[in-house]
């Protein structure tokens, strides 16, 4: 609380001019702190201090955990090839192995017959002569020998032509005959000289121009025939033919046709009796059969379905099934089909061609042109 206030006009007070007199107040309570001014502007930075003296070194810490690793960089370029370094020295020869034992002979072949001895070729031109070798030193003379035993007298010459007789010589005393001496040892032999160096090998002359190329041998004999095999058995050929002519039939199922009667032309290889319908193969072998058949509505202007088959004693064969099949088929129409196979068939085998369809069949032979035509035919062939 502002407690008092002397106020005076100071302009032209001289106290004041001199002593800067001010305003007096009397001293209140302190009042509350006013707001904080704005910062003023950072004063200009002082000189860097002089370095302090280092510390001692801190204890290290522990080790810390090892980091995951990174992924695997991607691999660089293969570098170029370096040099290659000096070869190494050759390692000893390993010991030789034992020696593994001697395989079994084989029988010794024929001898060929010698062919005739090819042409000389013509002799090489001779290579050029070596320097002679240079010659070794001169061995010591051996010790000269004690003289051998004399020989025996040699056979007497031939008398030469008497000669002019001289004048007659004083005659001379005649000396003692001296001793034979023994013979004497037989000297050392000296010692063998020393052996020349060995001289230059000469240079090896051109290889000589190669003869021309012998005669070809004679032809070695024609070895012996083998043993002849066995005859195989001869291949006679076997047919047969047979039909059935005219008329009708009719085949219920599993019934077989029948035939009435069979071609003259047929071989002996076959049993047939006319008016049946079993052919018995006489021959074993392998047979190709071909069968025809004619057929007709068995009910007139009805449907025909027909199956039919070759058996062999009584099994159908599977490649020779033919057939057909008709929903409305005009009484006055007739309808042919073929079915043929190749079969092995033994000897004493029964052949038929049976219906095997669900259905009566009526084969035709009749009304066709006022003719009689085959109303079933089969052709039997060996083939193998």
């Amino acid at each position: 609380m502002l407690l008092g206030f002397n106020y005076h006009s100071h302009e032209n007070c001289n106290e004041c001019n001199i002593y800067k007199c001010k305003p007096y107040y009397i001293r209140g309570d302190t009042g509350p702190i006013g707001l904080t001014g704005d910062t003023g502007p950072t004063g200009v930075a002082g000189p860097i201090g002089l370095t302090g003296v280092t510390g001692p070194t801190g204890i290290t810490g522990p080790i810390g955990l090892t980091g995951v690793t990174g992924p695997t960089g991607v691999t660089g370029p293969i570098g170029l090839t370096g040099v290659t370094g000096p070869t190494g020295i050759t390692g000893p020869i390993g010991l030789t192995g034992v020696t593994g034992p001697t395989g079994i002979t084989g029988p010794i072949g024929l001898t060929g017959v010698t062919g005739p001895t090819g042409i000389t070729g013509p002799i090489g031109l001779t290579g050029v002569t070596g320097p002679t070798g240079i010659t070794g030193p001169i061995g010591l003379t051996g010790v000269t020998g004690p003289t051998g035993i004399t020989g025996p007298i040699g056979l007497t010459g031939v008398t030469g032509p008497t000669g002019i007789t001289g004048p007659i010589g004083l005659t001379g005393v005649t000396g003692p005959t001296g001793i034979t001496g023994p013979i004497g040892l037989t000297g050392v032999t000296g010692p063998t000289g020393v052996t020349g160096p060995i001289g230059i090998t000469g240079v090896t002359g051109p290889t000589g121009v190669t003869g021309p190329i012998g005669l070809t041998g004679v032809t070695g004999l024609t070895g012996i025939t083998g043993v002849t095999g066995p005859t195989g058995e001869a291949f006679v050929p076997q047919y047969f033919n047979a039909a059935g002519i005219g008329g009708n039939q009719v085949v219920a199922t599993n019934e077989d046709v029948i035939f009435d009667l069979s071609s003259p032309a047929s071989t002996s290889g076959f049993t047939f009796t006319p008016v049946s319908s079993n052919i018995v193969v006489n021959v074993s072998g392998v047979y190709r059969i071909d069968y025809a058949l004619s057929l007709r509505s068995e009910t007139g202007g009805g449907t025909i379905n027909s199956a039919f088959a070759v058996t062999i004693n009584g099994a159908a064969q599977p490649l020779s099934f033919f057939g057909e099949e008709y929903v409305t088929f005009p009484d006055t129409d007739r309808s042919q089909f073929n079915g043929f196979t190749i079969v092995s068939i033994p000897a004493g085998g029964i052949v038929t061609i049976r219906n095997f369809s669900a259905t009566i069949n009526l084969l035709a032979g009749t009304g066709v042109d006022n003719q009689a035509i085959n109303r079933s035919a089969i052709i039997i062939q060996r083939v193998g």
